[in-house]
């Protein structure tokens, strides 16, 4: 009872107490939030930088959807990467990916968010063209 007091009136212990209940949402529901799974590589794009949203294009326009640049490898042994103005991939919320199984035993193959062309790495990719942003989702369980 005393705990409960004290955290109402500590706005430190309070917002504590939201973070970690988001950080156990987010190892919960990791499967769903993740755009692909711990495992999945592409070793097409080793060291990937992390992918920048956009709203507003190279021309300045607004676009209500948010979108990401495709990113091409330049030079596969310096690891340097271009971004291609010319192929923009509109990111799409609750879209479908690969298969997984919320709370343990749901099949569904919905994500939070994704893109249906190219890939998107919101942390960048490790040296395998594994998303990192997945990979923290995952390990946080």
């Amino acid at each position: 009872m005393e705990l409960l007091k004290y955290i109402k009136k500590n706005k430190l212990a309070y917002l504590s107490l939201y973070l970690i209940g988001i950080f156990y949402f987010l190892a919960i529901f990791a499967d769903f939030i993740a755009p692909y799974p711990y495992d999945i590589q592409h070793r097409d794009t080793p060291y990937h930088p992390p992918t920048q949203i956009h709203f507003f294009d190279e021309k300045g326009n607004f676009h209500l959807r948010p979108f990401v640049y495709k990113y091409e490898l330049i030079d596969p042994i310096s690891k340097s990467y271009k971004i291609n103005y010319d192929i923009k991939h509109p990111i799409y919320f609750f879209t479908h990916g690969h298969t997984h199984y919320l709370l343990g035993f749901i099949k569904t193959d919905l994500h939070l968010f994704g893109v249906k062309e190219g890939r998107i790495f919101l942390l960048g990719a490790d040296n395998l063209g594994r998303d990192i942003f997945s990979r923290i989702l995952y390990a946080s369980r």
